[in-house]
């Protein structure tokens, strides 16, 4: 027979389990993408050949929603889309930490970077705006790229009798994040 204090203790843990469950999957509502703004932040620190863009993303509604996985992203010049291969996760120049569910209270932000390898040989077109998905969103966002930014992300030539894709065609992500500078 079980004694009664260890009956109620499991009782309790029980519902405390249980109630904690019903409380995490009622406060995880998904952002509506009319609600956040996207804006291209502070420069991000240049590591070796790196170009970095980091996007932050901040909730104009009145209430807590929640943000988890990549965003979906593309360069554009002018209207034409740049073939860029894009990849999520870190690359060799991000962190590598998979995605994360992410509270997004009113009025706070949350981040995510976008990076690419420089072009070495030479750039056949440079970007001038970059287009965001947000997770779980079929809605597009489009964030002209200027001042310190035009210029920056190229799509690159092949080197001469090469067959290989540049290294600086290959766009990597980190997924959203809590914190600047990724995850």
């Amino acid at each position: 027979m079980v004694p009664l204090a260890l009956a109620v203790l499991i009782g309790v843990a029980g519902v405390t389990a249980s109630a904690r469950a019903r409380l995490s999957r009622a406060s995880v509502t998904r952002c509506p993408a009319g609600a956040l703004k996207l804006v291209i932040g502070p420069p991000v620190p240049a590591q070796t050949g790196e170009h970095a863009i980091e996007i932050e993303i901040r909730n104009l509604s009145p209430a807590t929603c929640s943000l988890k996985g990549y965003p979906t992203v593309a360069f554009r010049s002018g209207r034409r889309a740049l073939p860029f291969r894009y990849r999520d996760g870190g690359g060799p120049y991000l962190p590598g930490a998979g995605p994360r569910l992410v509270r997004v209270r009113p009025g706070r932000m949350v981040w995510f970077i976008v990076a690419k390898y420089r072009c070495d040989v030479g750039t056949l077109a440079s970007a001038t705006a970059i287009d965001v998905r947000l997770p779980g969103s079929d809605r597009w966002q489009s964030l002209p790229l200027r001042h310190r930014y035009v210029g920056w992300i190229g799509y690159c030539r092949r080197a001469s009798g090469s067959r290989r894709p540049d290294p600086g065609n290959t766009v990597a992500m980190t997924p959203v994040s809590a914190t600047p500078n990724g995850p």
